[in-house]
């Protein structure tokens, strides 16, 4: 990602907002960003000590000590789904999971961030896992929440408009879809960040030439449809 901002001229330092995830979203083409942070990430060791009779410890009064050791890692992630087109927050959770080990001696685990096989054998790794894959669960519950959403690139004066995405993006010859056109975004005073925004039905079209990236549509009903207009299934 941040190659791209750089290649494209953009600083990180708006990439990371609701309001801006809309247009960084945009550009790379993609219609729901996983944003978030790392609030937790660490390990901690707690003993048991314990009594074991042996016939060796007779000359040392009987008893050796020995202590059973538990060590547990914990990861802890806060995740937003942001839809690019609209800017609003889909979905916001926080995860934290926890792997432990008990034994005699747990040992000290190497966090090697270089080796992806070793991170992952670590008590950290497994946590890690564990915390993602509820990321990944949510982010598989939430897409259906999101639209299939196209854009208006041109309107041309013969009353036929431009639109993406086009063939690759699913569109077809004959699809017929609703026109919006997307009002200011609604912005939470308390967080600074965008609930999304008004949307008000301008007019039909119906696809007549579908390109790889783009296709074109006649327009069936409605007036004033405009350029970044958004274009859904009816």
């Amino acid at each position: 990602l941040e190659k791209i901002m750089q290649e494209q001229s953009l600083g990180m330092s708006g990439a990371v907002t609701a309001q801006s995830a809309a247009q960084v979203g945009k550009l790379l083409g993609v219609e729901l960003m996983v944003m978030g942070s790392v609030n937790e990430f660490g390990e901690k060791e707690s003993s048991m000590g314990g009594g074991l009779g042996s016939k060796m410890s007779g000359s040392l009064g009987g008893l050796n000590r020995l202590g059973v050791n538990t060590k547990t890692a914990r990861v802890g992630l806060d995740v937003r789904l942001v839809n690019t087109t609209t800017g609003e927050i889909v979905a916001a959770e926080g995860f934290s999971e926890d792997e432990s080990k008990k034994g005699v001696d747990v040992g000290t685990d190497d966090f090697n961030f270089s080796n992806d096989t070793r991170f992952d054998q670590t008590l950290a790794g497994k946590a890690t896992r564990k915390a993602v894959n509820k990321v990944v669960e949510l982010i598989n519950d939430n897409m259906a929440k999101v639209p299939w959403t196209g854009m208006v690139i041109k309107v041309n004066p013969d009353k036929t408009l431009m639109l993406k995405p086009g063939a690759l993006g699913g569109v077809k010859v004959g699809d017929k879809f609703t026109v919006y056109s997307k009002g200011e975004d609604i912005i939470d005073p308390e967080t600074g960040l965008s609930l999304g925004a008004e949307e008000t039905q301008s007019g039909t079209i119906e696809v007549i030439d579908a390109k790889d990236q783009f296709a074109k549509a006649k327009i069936l009903t409605g007036s004033g449809l405009k350029e970044k207009d958004l274009v859904r299934e009816k």
